[in-house]
């Protein structure tokens, strides 16, 4: 007897067709967080580096910012300094201004003493130079009057000598009223005249030499 089996194949192949393909379509894809996920993994690094890059710059901008902070603040009190080194010079020359004025009027009125000393220096010689040449010229006179009155002296000495030798009159050597008094008295008058003479003489050079000396020291203040 011969078992006939059945075949199934044919009957359960178009049915195990469906059960694929739904299979196959109940798999499930990437959720939308996923999906972020990844898109979000993607995208980082590159956003991530511009903002590394941006953070540098601005650090190193930061850095300069402080530099320039600091280079300000060195500035502001160079500033401070040189101002105050100013202010001291600028109160110097103030100091040094009025001193040159001072000194200016200083000068001014030491010029006026000098020329008031000079004109009194001046006026002073001037006076003394007139009373030693009035000095010089009544020596000269009475120089002179010593001189012819010795002279005449002699003359009466010598006249009254020749009218006793004509008379035959004797005088002794020592008389203190004859002629040979008259002869002491001519010679006391001419030795006088010639003391005087060469006195008025020094008496005019001391003048001279004043005025000289005089001359020379107004030159020297000019």
């Amino acid at each position: 007897m011969t078992l006939q089996i059945p075949d199934h194949t044919s009957a359960t192949s178009p049915v195990m067709a469906p059960v694929d393909s739904e299979a196959s379509s109940s798999t499930p894809g990437p959720t939308p967080g996923t999906r972020l996920v990844i898109f979000a993994a993607l995208l980082l690094p590159s956003a991530l580096v511009p903002l590394f890059v941006l953070r540098r710059s601005v650090n190193q901008l930061h850095r300069k910012i402080d530099e320039l902070k600091g280079a300000t603040n060195s500035l502001h009190q160079e500033f401070k300094t040189v101002m105050l080194e100013l202010s001291i010079r600028r109160e110097q020359h103030e100091q040094l201004r009025a001193m040159i004025a001072k000194t200016r009027e200083g000068l001014a009125n030491l010029r006026r003493e000098t020329q008031r000393t000079q004109a009194t220096r001046a006026n002073w010689d001037q006076q003394t130079r007139e009373q030693i040449q009035g000095l010089v010229t009544s020596n000269r006179i009475q120089t002179s009057r010593l001189r012819e009155l010795g002279t005449s002296l002699a003359d009466v000495a010598a006249f009254m000598q020749e009218i006793e030798l004509q008379q035959g009159f004797f005088s002794p050597r020592v008389d203190g009223r004859g002629i040979e008094r008259l002869r002491f008295l001519a010679m006391r008058f001419e030795r006088m005249g010639k003391t005087k003479d060469s006195g008025a003489e020094k008496g005019s050079n001391a003048a001279d030499d004043a005025q000289h000396n005089s001359e020379a020291g107004v030159g020297k203040e000019k």
